[in-house]
């Protein structure tokens, strides 16, 4: 969690320090193109929260790590990882739906599709979520999100565990 929160400190004022402007892209307008995420009443089975890491120019950790209603956990890794390919766990079917309901708000459902900056050796972090029918993915490049958005996939690292397949050593691509 330190790691995560001075990666994004820098990150944030490297951003300042360069002048750069956060850049967004398909924002809905005035939530137009939010569900009625009120009349949800329950997180199904078929709901899930989704994140996937992308790699940047150095060893950034490159995976998918998905947890679903009912506790299934599903990771796949791709770089800078210990555990490359699928694996799967699980978790408290109460948790995992504790989590997705986090992301069952009108701030989750307004943010861009997109929020990315002019440097291009940063990772990524793509957020997809599907509650009662609706899906919704937010691209995150180089910590230009928002940071309630931060937090919510820290959150799903932090229920799946993704540290036991990260690893400490990690190997290439």
């Amino acid at each position: 969690m330190i790691t995560f929160a001075i990666v994004a400190l820098f990150a944030t004022a490297q951003a300042l320090l360069a002048g750069l402007q956060t850049e967004t892209k398909d924002c809905p307008s005035n939530g137009a193109d939010q569900p009625p995420v009120d009349e949800v009443d329950e997180v199904s089975d078929l709901d899930f929260v989704e994140l996937e890491r992308g790699v940047c120019f150095g060893p950034c950790p490159g995976y998918v790590i998905q947890i679903r209603a009912a506790g299934e956990v599903s990771w796949i890794g791709k770089a800078w990882v210990m555990a490359k390919g699928r694996r799967s766990d699980r978790v408290p079917p109460r948790a995992a739906r504790a989590l997705i309901a986090k992301f069952q708000t009108k701030d989750f459902w307004r943010l861009c599709k997109l929020y990315t900056h002019d440097v291009h050796d940063e990772s990524s972090s793509t957020t997809r979520v599907r509650i009662g029918g609706s899906f919704k993915f937010v691209v995150d490049y180089g910590f230009q999100g928002p940071p309630f958005l931060w937090k919510l996939n820290n959150e799903i690292d932090s229920l799946a565990k993704t540290e036991k397949w990260i690893g400490k050593v990690r190997s290439g691509p």
